[in-house]
């Protein structure tokens, strides 16, 4: 039951984080692709750069409990369903925490 409400909840979280994203960098400046210099600039901004970071962690719980869940309805056995929940975590941290060093190098760069 709780990774179904966690799933409604990154969906939720989603929609919010994509709806100020695409304001933020595509319906601002309509028509204007944003530059590299206009995202390095973006993203020395702490609120932005929070947003982005929360976005990349509701993405990456939805997407990984989806996974999880399509993979777990093959019927497997309790040690291989641990298996699978292990490997989705851990990897999800792995790759949530490599996320936030690209993020926050853009600060590192600035100072």
């Amino acid at each position: 039951m709780i990774l179904w409400i966690l799933q409604r909840l990154s969906g939720v979280g989603l929609v919010v984080l994509l709806g100020i994203h695409f304001l933020l960098l595509h319906y601002l400046r309509p028509g204007q692709a944003p530059t590299s210099a206009e995202v390095f600039d973006r993203l020395q901004v702490f609120p932005l750069v929070i947003i982005d970071g929360a976005l990349l962690a509701f993405a990456l719980v939805h997407g990984l409990q989806g996974l999880y869940t399509i993979i777990t309805d093959f019927d497997l056995s309790p040690r291989n369903r641990r298996f699978v929940a292990a490997i989705c975590t851990f990897g999800g941290i792995g790759l949530f925490t490599w996320g936030i060093r690209i993020l926050t190098a853009f600060f590192r760069l600035a100072a």
